[in-house]
């Protein structure tokens, strides 16, 4: 069996992710410096990349397949893992006085579309941040008002997020200043799945890039780890 070095906050983070999609493929980058997992959901309105130092989860081969993530994590988790050896057919979860061992998948069972090969966003016009106290507070409201549209509308100075069930219901909005970055002078006004904000993970500071044809970025950085979340207008 062969060693593996890895970083239990990847790990953590990427939990974060399993109930957009739960089958997951890492892979290494052309430099071999960098592990990356660049995944999609089936139907394709949501998407996320996670790139991290090689060494947060250092396998052997040139892809890593996992079918079920949230197994995975589970017994990651539970075991308290302080070692990890893989070989062709298993890895090897290892703590002080047990180990488990777990069948690799072949990425044959895996559903292609799911994972993410480029992206492909446009230019951002502007960029504003969301605190993790204001992504709490939307994240909450959003629940109270069993939302389903979150509606981005605004000018040049500012963005407006309202968050509701229908236009006949209740509503919540929350006024951000943005930093326009491409001088557009025009009104935007489009919605996205309001679920979004609480797929985010939370308890982190996220920068927000904006296309104002309907495309928003997500990104924070936590421990040398960078993450991206995409996501497009409804239609």
């Amino acid at each position: 069996m062969v060693d593996i070095r890895f970083n239990p906050e990847l790990f953590d983070i990427v939990h974060n992710f399993s109930k957009i999609t739960n089958t997951l493929v890492f892979r290494k980058s052309p430099d071999n410096k960098k592990v990356l997992l660049w995944m999609r959901n089936a139907a394709s309105s949501f998407a996320f990349t996670i790139d991290a130092p090689v060494e947060y989860f250092d396998f052997p081969t040139k892809t890593f397949p996992i079918y079920n993530y949230a197994d995975f994590y589970k017994y990651f988790n539970n075991l308290n893992v302080m070692k990890m050896q893989m070989d062709e057919s298993h890895i090897c979860m290892i703590s002080n006085n047990s180990k488990l061992e777990y069948l690799l998948t072949t990425a044959a069972v895996l559903d292609p579309k799911t994972v993410l090969k480029e992206i492909n966003f446009g230019n951002v016009d502007f960029q504003f941040g969301l605190s993790k106290e204001d992504l709490d507070d939307i994240s909450k409201m959003n629940s109270l008002l069993t939302a389903k549209v979150a509606r981005m509308f605004g000018n040049k100075d500012a963005v407006t997020i309202q968050i509701y069930m229908d236009k006949r219901s209740n509503l919540y909005e929350k006024n951000i200043n943005i930093t326009n970055l491409s001088n557009f002078t025009k009104d935007f006004d489009f919605s996205i799945f309001a679920q979004t904000f609480t797929m985010l993970p939370s308890k982190q500071n996220y920068i927000i890039d904006v296309n104002c044809e309907g495309f928003v970025k997500f990104h924070f950085e936590k421990s040398n780890i960078d993450v991206n979340i995409y996501v497009g207008k409804m239609i």
